[in-house]
């Protein structure tokens, strides 16, 4: 008979509370996740206008985009969709936990918002940034 294997406690149903949440913790991590959301909706739309000015806490700071304010802009221009669409998963994160009430769709929902949107995040970074500099290597730069 094959010996079966023990579940890591991360995905054991030990782990995930009986009891959804509700009250205080339910309302401070859906604000928390929508606060986010916004933060990055806003962030997405600066950015698509090019009223994104380069700055040390927000955007896409690498050398390249803080040492040539033209590619910050072509780079926050291409990335803002999908900085946008990491805010509206955010925001239906926060707003989706508020109507759950199962404690495993709960842990769900936390755990994929937040993954899910750094994945757009990311991703958008990595095409904006490759884009900018092919525009950069045509201009001779």
């Amino acid at each position: 008979m094959a010996e079966e294997l023990p579940i890591p406690a991360v995905l054991s149903s030990a782990s995930i509370p009986e009891e959804p949440l509700t009250g205080a913790p339910l309302l401070l991590i859906s604000v928390l996740l929508l606060l986010c959301g916004v933060l990055l909706v806003v962030t997405g739309v600066l950015g698509a206008r090019g009223r994104l000015r380069p700055n040390p806490l927000v955007g896409i700071r690498t050398h390249a985009t803080l040492s040539d304010e033209r590619l910050w802009y072509a780079v926050h221009r291409r990335v803002a969709p999908w900085v946008v669409g990491a805010g509206a998963v955010f925001s239906a994160g926060g707003t989706v936990l508020l109507l759950l009430g199962d404690s495993v769709a709960q842990v769900v929902t936390i755990l994929g918002t937040a993954p899910a949107a750094l994945v757009l995040v990311g991703a958008g970074s990595v095409l904006a940034h490759r884009a900018a500099h092919r525009v950069g290597e045509a201009e001779g730069r």
